[in-house]
């Protein structure tokens, strides 16, 4: 099969089991109105937690924004206040410089799972503390880079990247700049991240003498100029949109 076009797009998760609870949500969920319903496994009945629902964001507007529409319509869109609470989200990350590069299109995945020690942990929710230090989802008095700066660290340093339960990745980096750009490119896949086992005065192996090398705008990570390599490739970091295994 031939494929046209092929674009990354950016996912954003909100957790929000009171929109589950509100009639006007659920009408919108069950495409009641004109128009089409949008992209949820829900049709009628009780909600529960199976009944996730993804929509498109594009700078304030989006598949299912009420933007454009009067208030009195009749097409089958999100309630105005709901919308405008995942723009302004999105807009509050933005400017806390969570998000990097900040985002202005992306796929919205609002999910219905009630709150328990797991989820709470696992899904990042509107209303978790942003750190001021790195845009994490954790209070300040948390963060492992307010945390080391009391207590400089003698770079290069090495840790590991665990998320929800499991090691994600093994990292290396040469100065505090590097360690903060790695650590919210890192939150971006996983809200969660927790540092382990850190390493100081490390070693680090130089890049191939033979090869030139470049930056990854991105993810800062630096990545060899291979003839016939392509932009994607295994030097990048896990979490950046360039990152593929399989390729050199």
């Amino acid at each position: 099969m031939k494929i046209i076009s092929f674009n990354h797009m950016r996912v954003v998760r909100i957790n929000a089991p009171e929109w589950y609870r509100r009639a006007d949500f659920v009408r919108w969920l069950a495409g009641r109105g004109e128009g089409l319903p949008p992209a949820t496994w829900y049709r009628s009945g009780e909600v529960d937690e199976s009944h996730d629902v993804f929509v498109t964001y594009d700078e304030g507007d989006g598949s299912d924004s009420p933007m454009l529409m009067p208030p009195d319509t009749e097409f089958n869109v999100m309630p105005a206040d709901i919308w405008e609470q995942i723009h302004k989200a999105i807009t509050d990350r933005n400017y806390a410089h969570c998000f990097a590069p900040p985002i202005t299109e992306c796929l919205i995945w609002i999910s219905n799972l009630e709150e328990d020690e797991e989820t709470k942990h696992s899904t990042p929710h509107l209303e978790l503390p942003i750190c001021p230090a790195c845009g994490g989802y954790h209070t300040e008095d948390q963060c492992v880079l307010v945390k080391t700066a009391k207590a400089p660290l003698r770079y290069p340093i090495s840790f590991e990247v665990w998320s929800n339960g499991f090691k994600r990745a093994t990292l290396k980096v040469a100065s505090r700049e590097e360690h903060e750009t790695v650590l919210r490119n890192e939150r971006l896949v996983h809200p969660d991240l927790e540092v382990r086992d850190l390493q100081e005065g490390v070693e680090m192996s130089p890049p191939p003498a033979e090869h030139e090398t470049d930056r990854c705008e991105e993810c800062g990570a630096v990545i060899p100029v291979v003839e016939g390599g392509g932009l994607m490739n295994k030097h990048h970091l896990p979490s950046c949109s360039c990152y593929d295994p399989d390729e050199e």
